[in-house]
């Protein structure tokens, strides 16, 4: 399964989107990023984060009996819609928007059929100098 990732840096206005395959890892160190996840590989999303409001391995994204989860992994929260998560896990829907830092990502889940005839994107939000 595949999303795509609308990212949107809240100092710079820079947006991006790119389409992964779940599950995802999210933070700013990638070395930190568990390499698998529920016994799938991880698609890595290194955050640039000058601030350090972003953990190094700051929250995760997967899938499980069709149900779309994010779990915070960090020390300062994740914000799903505006409500904070600490620790904690919760469903996730297409077009609900976390907050991580200084990002803002609207999370826009893509149907297997829309994703038949694309390649999956394996890549870095912001990408990081470890990131190509």
């Amino acid at each position: 399964m595949q999303i795509k990732l609308i990212s949107e840096n809240k100092l710079t206005e820079e947006q991006e989107e790119q389409v992964f395959t779940l599950p995802i890892a999210i933070g700013r160190d990638i070395t930190q990023f568990p390499a698998v996840i529920n016994g799938e590989t991880v698609t890595p999303v290194v955050l640039l984060d000058s601030h350090k409001q972003i953990s190094r391995f700051h929250a995760q994204i997967t899938l499980e009996n069709n149900q779309l989860y994010v779990e915070d992994k960090s020390a300062n929260g994740t914000e799903v819609n505006g409500e904070k998560l600490l620790k904690q896990r919760r469903t996730l829907n297409s077009g609900d928007r976390l907050a991580i830092g200084n990002h803002t990502i609207t999370v826009i889940l893509i149907g297997l059929t829309q994703v038949s005839h694309q390649k999956s994107v394996v890549g870095c939000v912001r990408l990081h100098k470890s990131c190509k």
